[in-house]
């Protein structure tokens, strides 16, 4: 099974993407969603996280985070290796089934160790304003909590294939469809 990991910033497109590569037949991953199921399941985790925040509600979690770079390092320190083990079990699992590829969207996919995983990883970009645009629109929050949520965190440029998401569908598609094929062979 080939593993491609899929990472970038906040309203870059990772979601297109990611559903545009199940529809080649990859399995998708979302380390974020994964993350919140945790958060809402994994007893360890969710006292670990009460106890350095004070709170498990993700709005505040985010505004915590998003305007400290300790606080953000600290949140991965307590999350990623419940996430990562998590994902493994799933790996796993889609190995049994005997699944051709697997995606995994994770934006600290190089911090957290799970790139190592990866047989190719993707990094897809988009113009700054661009970004902040997507960000509010598809989130309803403001041009400084979308500009906080970009500058908490910096991005690895440690990827093999980048994706420049400012086109449209089509573009996007084009670029995903090279890669997938490399990656694949």
């Amino acid at each position: 099974m080939k593993i491609i990991g899929v990472t970038g910033p906040s309203g870059a497109g990772k979601t297109c993407l990611l559903e545009y590569l199940g529809l080649k037949g990859a399995e998708v991953i979302n380390a974020d969603r994964l993350y919140h199921e945790l958060l809402k399941s994994n007893i360890s985790m969710r006292n670990a996280v009460r106890l350095r925040f004070g709170t498990l509600d993700t709005k505040e979690l985010g505004r915590q985070v998003f305007s400290d770079r300790q606080a953000m390092r600290d949140l991965e320190g307590i999350t990623h290796p419940f996430v990562t083990e998590a994902l493994k079990g799933r790996l796993d699992g889609l190995r049994d089934r005997s699944a051709g590829a697997a995606v995994i969207e994770a934006i600290a996919l190089f911090e957290s160790g799970i790139a190592d995983l990866c047989d190719g990883v993707i990094f897809i970009t988009a113009g700054r304003e661009r970004l902040i645009d997507r960000i509010t629109a598809r989130d309803g929050v403001s041009r400084e909590y979308a500009e906080a949520r970009l500058n908490s965190r910096e991005f690895s440029r440690e990827a093999r294939f980048v994706i420049c998401n400012d086109g449209d569908l089509s573009s996007l598609y084009s670029q995903a469809d090279k890669i997938y094929k490399e990656i694949m062979t």
